[in-house]
């Protein structure tokens, strides 16, 4: 009986520790996912926290910084990521983060290239959305409008 006991006790611990994952909040900063759960919206709808400052966090898809305004990309841009693969590319849920166009966004995307993979990055921006369309359907993407390097913080290891 004893020993059932105990065998309760360390499995409830294990599910404990099994569903401590990556989602969860860091403060005041929501995961990619909870964004997108507390933001609904589809395609051709506007989305529910369109306009408001939302804190989130996610990890830099190193592969995804436009920093060139004037490049075949357009606007200043990078990605956020729930999580990334093994090769530091997107994976999951994302957001796409702007920082002000045609400001001195240098510091910005200098402090950005430094960024390590396994590195959260916890971000403040003004909500939008866009459609983005898909092979056979469309998904609503959320963007942030962030104010510049004052919006972006990386969490202390």
């Amino acid at each position: 009986m004893k020993k059932q006991f105990i065998f309760s006790i360390l499995c409830g611990v294990l599910l404990l520790l099994a569903s401590c994952q990556d989602s969860d909040s860091i403060g005041d900063y929501q995961s990619i996912p909870q964004v997108y759960e507390s933001c609904p919206g589809g395609c051709g709808e506007k989305l529910s926290c369109e306009g408001q400052l939302v804190s989130v966090w996610g990890y830099l898809d190193q592969h995804n910084i436009f920093d060139n305004a004037d490049g075949e990309h357009g606007d200043q841009r990078f990605l956020i990521a729930q999580q990334l693969d093994s090769q530091g590319f997107a994976q999951g849920k994302r957001i796409e983060v702007y920082p002000p166009q045609g400001g001195d966004n240098a510091p910005l995307f200098e402090a950005l290239s430094a960024v390590d993979a396994s590195q959260r990055i916890l971000i403040t921006g003004l909500a939008g959305g866009f459609d983005a369309p898909t092979n056979l359907d469309c998904q609503k993407m959320i963007t942030l409008d962030i104010e510049g390097e004052s919006s972006v913080k990386l969490e202390q290891e």
